[in-house]
C-alpha cells in the first residue's frame, strides 16, 4: 500500500506502526498517478493460495529462482509490472449469491497493467501469462471457472473474457441459478435485463419457472432442476486463458 494507506491502516504516525507494513515509495505513487492503466483483481480460495503463489513465482522467476535473487541488476528481465501487487483477504460470506467469497475465505490479488496503454496498445505478454495462470490453473482454484479451475474475477475491474466466454453457472455453480430465481422474482418484466443479448446474465435452458421457490431459491434437490445454462459459446469456442483478446 502507499504511505497514505499505511497511515490510514495504522491510525498513527509512529515509526513502529508505519514500519509494520510493506509499502511502495511515495515517489512511485506520484509518478504513476496520472498514467493510464488497467486494474485487475482475482480472488483465490485460501485453501489454494500457497500452491497458487508458488506457481506464480515459478512462472515469473523459474522453479530454481523463486525469490529472484539469482538475477543480476544488469540483466533483470521485464516481468510486465510497474507496481507491486496488493494482497487482501475476505472471510467466507455465507448466504450471498454472487460474492467471490460466498463459499470460503479468499485471498485477493490486485495487479495493474501500465504497459498496454503506454506502449501503443501493445499486449503485455508477461501480464497476460500471469492472468492466464490465475484464471485457469487448478493451483489457484478448482470446481469453478470456464474450464473448471482458476480464481474468480473482481466484478468491477478489468480482465473480463470476450463476449460469450464468461459462464455464470461455471463461475458460481452453487448459487448462479439461485440468483436467476431472484432475478425472476424481483424483475419479472426484465427492466434490468442484460443489454448485451444474454452475454453474461443468462439462464437459457434452465427451467426457472418450475425450479424456483420464492422462499428457498433454486430447487437443486429436484432431478429435473440442474443449473446448466445453454451458452451461445462453449469453452472450446473461446480464446485460451485468460479468455480475452482485447489486451
Amino acid at each position: 500500500v502507499s504511505r497514505v494507506g499505511v497511515a490510514t491502516i495504522a491510525k498513527n504516525a509512529t515509526i513502529e506502526s508505519s514500519a509494520a507494513y510493506l509499502h511502495q515509495p511515495e515517489e512511485a505513487m506520484v509518478n504513476i498517478i496520472s498514467v493510464p492503466y488497467d486494474q485487475y483483481e482475482v480472488a483465490v480460495p485460501v485453501s489454494h493460495m500457497g500452491s497458487c503463489w508458488k506457481g506464480l513465482l515459478e512462472l515469473l522467476y523459474g522453479a530454481d529462482n523463486l525469490d529472484g535473487s539469482s538475477e543480476s541488476e544488469s540483466s533483470t528481465p521485464d516481468y510486465g509490472f510497474r507496481t507491486a501487487p496488493l494482497l487482501r483477504f475476505t472471510g467466507a460470506e455465507k448466504g450471498t449469491l454472487l460474492s467471490a467469497s460466498q463459499d470460503s475465505p479468499h485471498l485477493w490479488l490486485n495487479i495493474e497493467d501500465y504497459l498496454f496503454y503506454n506502449s501503443g496498445d501493445k499486449p503485455n505478454k508477461r501480464f497476460r501469462e500471469v492472468m492466464a495462470f490465475l484464471r485457469s490453473s487448478d493451483k489457484c482454484g478448482s470446481g469453478t471457472g470456464l474450464n473448471g479451475s482458476g480464481g474468480r474475477l473482481h466484478w468491477g475491474k478489468a480482465g473480463w473474457p470476450d463476449p460469450g466466454c464468461w459462464h455464470g453457472d461455471k463461475e458460481y455453480p452453487e448459487t448462479w441459478c439461485d440468483f436467476g430465481c431472484a432475478v425472476r422474482e424481483l424483475d419479472p418484466y426484465g427492466k434490468f435485463a442484460d443489454a448485451a443479448d444474454g452475454d453474461r446474465w443468462t439462464w437459457e435452458g434452465v427451467d426457472l419457472k418450475t425450479c424456483c421457490d420464492p422462499k428457498t431459491g433454486f430447487r437443486k434437490e429436484l432431478p429435473q432442476c440442474q443449473c446448466k445454462v445453454a451458452h451461445k459459446k462453449s469453452a472450446k469456442d473461446c480464446p485460451p486463458p485468460p479468455y480475452y483478446t482485447n489486451r
